[in-house]
């Protein structure tokens, strides 16, 4: 055992939440044998103004696990068998302090699922000299690599297919719920009809959720709010419901008007608020950990997950989880929705390609053979076993 106090078996940098559930299961399961250092940059304002909370609960749980945080302030080096760095957007001060504060025998990248080939997210791979990348599944990598034409991209880079570890190392210790409703982020709906859709969808087929069955609710964790329970949609909700709603919103929509069509779609979306809120007020994650990544809960769940168009989609099919594709995605308004997008998240269409889960008319159906688009090699694979058989190996 090294004695010296800035050595670490693993340092585990620090970034936006989103990007690295993983790290919990890292920390938990191997925290009781390696030391594990924690070393947190700065972060873009635009990320901690989406959900700042949740970032400091992150940050709190990987302490609670048995995390240790290196100052970055320190004048010291951080030494290290292993380095892994989360695949984002990096600042220049943020490349400066890995850079001098960190000796690594090994740096990886941990690798994003869905941004392969995405060059302005790879940057840091050069900038931080990393040529072993932690891939979660290969065969979607290379898929996205060809649809962007950059089949070679990775040519010069060691892939290790690592996986999700939550079923083998769990972050929850217990069943949660038979199902979980998924909201999905906003900009996939190219206009309000779309969301008008997915609610009547979704509110129908938590109809179908058997009484016996458990159900939790779980908004996107994008943001520190519920994008489907604004309170301007659900205030509109209300004074829909002061007035003879069927006979006002008939003669709305049939109005050529569109200030007029986009006010009755408004009142009609905040009425299926309100029924969204009374269906689910019971059945919500409890607060400081509803806006975790949903990938921590997957494992947990019997039965299903019901949602949009998503990137859950993918980590489903990973545990063998039937998903209900709420959204009739094939009658977006195209055009609308690539003026929705910023730059970068156009690059979502090629996932959906991948996943290929279609809308699921308002049924609880699902054909288990669309499990097999994730390969026996990614499932088996885990990060947890992959790090701690390289920390056991001797020098």
């Amino acid at each position: 055992m090294n004695n010296n106090p800035l050595y670490f078996d693993l340092i585990l940098v620090l970034e936006y939440f989103r990007s690295t559930p993983s790290f919990l299961s890292i920390i938990k399961y191997l925290s009781n044998n390696y030391r594990i250092g924690l070393f947190k940059t700065p972060l873009h304002a635009s990320q901690l103004n989406k959900n700042d909370e949740v970032q400091a609960s992150f940050e709190a749980e990987c302490v609670r696990m048995g995390g240790i945080f290196l100052s970055t302030e320190s004048v010291e080096t951080f030494e290290a068998k292993i380095v892994i760095i989360p695949q984002r957007l990096y600042s220049k001060e943020a490349i400066y302090l890995i850079k001098c504060k960190i000796k690594a025998q090994r740096t990886m990248a941990a690798m994003g699922l869905a941004w392969a080939g995405v060059e302005k997210t790879e940057k840091f791979l050069d900038e931080l000299s990393i040529k072993e990348l932690l891939v979660i599944d290969l065969n979607f990598t290379n898929y996205l690599l060809h649809k962007r034409g950059k089949e070679k991209h990775y040519h010069d880079y060691i892939l290790h297919e690592v996986g999700l570890p939550f079923e083998k190392y769990p972050y929850f210790n217990s069943p949660i719920a038979d199902y979980i409703i998924a909201m999905p982020t906003e900009f996939l709906f190219s206009e309000k009809k779309d969301k008008i859709q997915f609610l009547k969808s979704l509110i129908r087929l938590m109809s179908l959720i058997p009484k016996n069955k458990k159900f939790l609710y779980k908004p996107h964790n994008g943001l520190k709010h519920d994008s489907f329970l604004k309170k301007q949609d659900v205030f509109l909700g209300i004074i829909s419901l002061f007035v003879n709603f069927l006979r006002l919103n008939l003669l709305l929509k049939y109005c050529s008007n569109k200030k007029i069509q986009y006010l009755a779609n408004s009142l009609e979306f905040g009425q299926l608020c309100i029924a969204l809120y009374f269906k689910t007020r019971k059945h919500r994650i409890p607060k400081n950990f509803e806006n975790f990544p949903i990938e921590l809960f997957l494992p947990h769940i019997s039965s299903g997950v019901i949602g949009g168009v998503s990137n859950t989609i993918w980590s489903c099919l990973y545990f063998k989880l039937p998903y209900f594709n709420a959204l009739d995605y094939k009658k977006r308004n195209k055009e609308k929705l690539i003026m929705n997008y910023k730059t970068e998240n156009h690059y979502l269409e090629d996932n959906f390609s991948y996943f290929r889960v279609k809308y699921c008319n308002d049924l609880l159906a699902f054909d288990d053979v669309q499990f097999n688009i994730i390969n026996d090699s990614c499932r088996n694979a885990n990060v947890v076993d992959f790090l701690k058989s390289i920390l056991t190996e001797k020098p």
